[in-house]
């Protein structure tokens, strides 16, 4: 067939086809797919354009070089930046760690934010006050989701410039009206006028934030900026403990999932226990190990309904925001925290932790607190032998009959590099091999994934799919030497293997 008949026939496709083939299609691929016709580049280029991860310097550059264009300058006469819904810069995206990209970035950075008028969800991690000066200075009328990480700097002219901008943040007038969401993590320095400028964000949307995080390395930034403040509609709250135990901070009964910031034994303790007026609702739990005890004491007089727990803050995420990259739970700290579900008015259905190594005698033992447990996620940092993944549908899901979603993440080696992962990764008929497997031990389980790269939905047919392309790049050789685990042995400190070391010994 002639190139000019594949163009005909093309062009007779309906659009609403040509617009589930775009959206099906991996957002790498987006690209090339626009490049097409113009016909399929103003059906992809929105969908390139609405959500932006940017995970590197030299890409984030050139594309807030586009974003930052005047409507007029743009191909098509596009404005590109007005497409965005959702922006993401993430920590990597550093040119030099501790220092962070030039001014130039800053100002690019800015005024992208300022173009952006439908962004719905924006987070970052460098330059955070000049996004928000962008953010009070425009109308923004959907963003609903902010998250502002702001970092400490060596660089004396960023320093400068942070100051300057602190100063137009105290006289900014604007407000973000539909502001559901806040998240906003500072260094150990903190400054009261940044206190007043988070306090004048928050104040005009108290009575419908719905989350709000607000915390410090120092501790003690919450509650100076909400002081006074009534949050009735506030339904996930995070906090460091030492404000948390503050007596003048009080969470009413609309709290149902709530992040602690720091862990007790930092503290020197690991004694407390929440007051039964503070949180009696929560459900969703995310803390280290050492401080579940807190919220699920068997001396407390009121148990909470957690069934949510999710450990040093693991989650899949394929962004790299899924664990912890300075603190990784010993297997027995672990064990230990999901005891503690037992003193809990609501069965766990959702885990997520982080470990260095897959243990199936380690998990074994935690069966029976697991009974009613619908998913699992297991940040690992060391990738498992083949035979220890196939082992997990006779030795765990078999006895999880409730158990409908399993995944496993590699996100600690995309710190390594976006193409680092797990060995087996991207070896697809490896995996079937091991879902048939689980299929034969549970048909409950519908969903599991063993990599961050993709992962696999059972169909209405009972076969298996995967929920994208994956890719058939090699992976990079792997530079990530995993290290032994401290508790290779089950004998460990008496104080946490008291309430697992009755289980059976041939468990191991």
């Amino acid at each position: 067939m002639s190139q000019y008949h594949q163009t005909i026939s093309r062009s007779r496709l309906p659009p609403e086809l040509l617009c589930i083939i775009s959206s099906l299609s991996r957002h790498a691929d987006l690209p090339a797919l626009a490049l097409t016709d113009t016909v399929l580049n103003g059906i992809a280029t929105p969908l390139i354009y609405r959500t932006i991860h940017l995970h590197d310097y030299s890409t984030a550059l050139k594309c807030l070089s586009t974003l930052a264009l005047d409507k007029g300058l743009q191909t098509f006469g596009r404005d590109l930046a007005a497409l965005v819904r959702s922006f993401f810069l993430h920590d990597s995206c550093r040119a030099i760690q501790y220092v962070g990209p030039g001014a130039g970035f800053g100002n690019l950075l800015a005024i992208s934010v300022l173009r952006m008028k439908n962004l719905e969800s924006l987070r970052t991690e460098d330059y955070a006050l000049k996004v928000l000066l962008a953010l009070l200075s425009s109308p923004h009328p959907v963003l609903r989701t902010l998250e502002l990480m702001l970092y400490a700097r060596l660089n004396p002219p960023v320093i400068d410039d942070s100051i300057q901008t602190l100063n137009l943040l105290m006289h900014a007038q604007g407000t973000l009206p539909q502001l559901l969401d806040l998240k906003v993590h500072v260094p150990t320095l903190r400054d009261a006028d940044l206190t007043v400028v988070l306090r004048n964000v928050i104040a005009p949307r108290a009575n419908a934030l719905r989350c709000l995080s607000l915390t410090s390395q120092a501790g003690g930034f919450f509650l100076p900026i909400v002081f006074s403040l009534s949050l009735p509609s506030l339904e996930r709250v995070e906090v460091g403990i030492s404000e948390l135990k503050d007596p003048n901070l009080r969470f009413g009964a609309s709290v149902r999932s709530l992040a602690v910031h720091e862990p007790l034994l930092m503290l020197g303790e690991n004694d407390y226990i929440l007051p039964d007026d503070k949180c009696p609702l929560l459900e969703d739990l995310s803390c280290f190990p050492s401080t579940v005890s807190s919220f699920l004491s068997p001396r407390a007089q009121v148990r909470r309904p957690i069934h949510t727990l999710r450990l040093s803050y693991a989650s899949y995420d394929r962004h790299l925001t899924d664990h912890s990259v300075d603190f990784v739970p010993e297997w027995s700290d672990i064990s230990t925290a999901i005891f503690y579900t037992t003193f809990s008015a609501a069965p766990l259905k959702h885990l997520f932790f982080q470990v260095e190594k897959l243990r199936i005698p380690r998990l074994r033992r935690i069966i029976r607190h697991l009974q009613r447990l619908g998913s699992l996620v297991l940040v690992l940092m060391t990738s498992p032998e083949p035979a220890d993944v196939h082992a997990l549908g006779q030795q765990f899901i078999r006895h999880l009959p409730r158990l409908r979603t399993l995944r496993l993440s590699d996100v600690g080696y995309k710190l390594y590099g976006p193409n680092q992962a797990f060995a087996f990764a991207r070896d697809v008929p490896l995996q079937r091999e091991w879902l048939a497997e689980f299929a034969r031990c549970s048909s409950a389980l519908n969903r599991v994934a063993f990599t961050t790269e993709f992962e696999w939905e059972k169909g209405t047919d009972g076969a298996w799919y995967t929920t994208e392309c994956v890719s058939d790049a090699p992976l990079d050789p792997e530079d990530v030497e995993g290290e032994s685990s401290d508790d290779e042995e089950l004998g460990v400190e008496d104080g946490h293997e008291v309430y697992v070391d009755d289980m059976d010994d041939d468990d191991e």
